[in-house]
């Protein structure tokens, strides 16, 4: 199952990619997933969603790194970025395996960073820099070569990241929080094994965080509308869902309403 991740970054960075593109989020990648971790059902199988975000191929354009496959969402990236999991709309054929291969071909080539690319977006410039990628630019070219075009009207390098996030043909999955992995930023402390000390739940003994983050209420964004959250369901749902968990309803009622607002464009220009 392919997915796209759209990060809710925290840098300077990120927030100036937020503020020019007037998004709440800054970063997309592509990852793949087991088709397990979705039952048409019971919705998110939580218990398979973790392990396998773990050690998910997950291809990106990251800053200096250029385009990427990583091991694993969390890695590259600061401990507690939010990140939304979203799918392709069922309906669309989505051809995973020849999607895969051209992104590892594009890493392979070598392709760099589009910094000029960024600027666009501040100068207001119309213009692509062939041989370099951004997140945003990355997905849409790979998608729409192979027939997923999640929005029209508009080429790869005008494409922000938040244009992907509001595409009628996405829907809103899960919520996580990335944790510390071994390519994310550097500290001067790193963690230490605890001795003669009972280790704090979810950290090292230096007090960095060491766990994933627990499946939260979604908080509400000050750049999104406001949700309302909902407590975690039981381990065993009185519905009988084992509990599994479908995306969360506030989070889909929003995102609804974008989707809706896209399409409502779309129709009239």
């Amino acid at each position: 199952m392919l997915l796209i991740g759209a990060y809710y970054g925290t840098s300077l960075l990120s927030w100036k990619i937020k503020r020019e593109t007037n998004s709440p989020v800054s970063h997309v990648s592509l990852l793949q997933l087991p088709d397990a971790v979705w039952d048409p059902l019971d919705g998110v199988r939580v218990n398979l969603l973790y392990p396998a975000l773990e050690t998910c191929p997950v291809w990106e354009a990251w800053g200096a790194d250029g385009v990427v496959r990583r091991s694993g969402i969390h890695a590259g990236h600061t401990p507690g970025t939010r990140i939304d999991l979203m799918r392709i709309d069922p309906a669309v054929h989505v051809p995973e395996a020849a999607i895969a291969a051209n992104l590892d071909a594009i890493v392979a080539a070598g392709t760099k960073y589009d910094w000029i690319g960024l600027l666009r977006y501040k100068w207001r410039l119309n213009r692509d820099n062939p041989g370099r990628m951004f997140c945003s630019e990355l997905a849409h070219h790979v998608l729409s070569r192979h027939g997923v075009h999640l929005i029209r009207r508009r080429l790869p390098h005008q494409t922000a990241p938040g244009d992907l996030y509001i595409s009628p043909l996405l829907e809103h999955l899960w919520r996580i929080s990335t944790k510390n992995a071994a390519n994310a930023p550097r500290t001067r402390r790193s963690p230490e094994p605890c001795v003669g000390a009972e280790k704090p739940a979810g950290k090292t003994c230096n007090g960095l965080q060491s766990e994933i983050l627990p499946h939260p209420a979604f908080p509400p964004h000050r750049d999104a509308i406001r949700r309302q959250s909902t407590p975690d369901l039981p381990p065993e749902a009185a519905d009988g869902s084992n509990g599994h968990r479908t995306a969360h309803p506030g989070l889909r009622n929003d995102h609804a309403m974008l989707k809706n607002n896209a399409k409502a464009q779309q129709e009239n220009p």
